[in-house]
């Protein structure tokens, strides 16, 4: 029961996570919907532009791993969500991809 239970928990997080971030990325979808070789690349949520998204929602995890053993090696940025129980959401990812983005957003006179 555990097994099924912690599946569907992780699918429901993956929709609730393209929920989201379809008002910035409309086509945005699940890669089990979409792309089932983006899934197995490690790749949960695609149509993200420049983002390899990785959804996890489960109390125990090393986001480290994740990073550098679950997901591409390519020229996108990984970023894992995170969930656990009664913690809330916190987004992982490399710090020079952070800051590759914020001189993006500089470059673009955004910030």
């Amino acid at each position: 029961m555990t097994g099924k239970y912690n599946r569907t928990k992780g699918h429901n997080y993956e929709r609730q996570i393209v929920r989201e971030l379809k008002r910035i990325f409309p086509d945005a979808v699940t890669s089990r919907a979409g792309a089932r070789g983006e899934d197995i690349l490690g790749i949960d949520i695609i149509n993200t532009g420049m983002f390899n998204i990785q959804t996890k929602a489960r109390e125990h995890l090393n986001p480290f791993d994740v990073l550098n053993n679950e997901m591409p090696n390519d020229s996108g940025i990984n970023i894992v969500f995170w969930k656990r129980n009664r913690q809330g959401d916190v987004i992982v990812m490399d710090k020079n991809d952070f800051y590759d983005i914020l001189e993006m957003l500089k470059r673009g006179q955004i910030i």
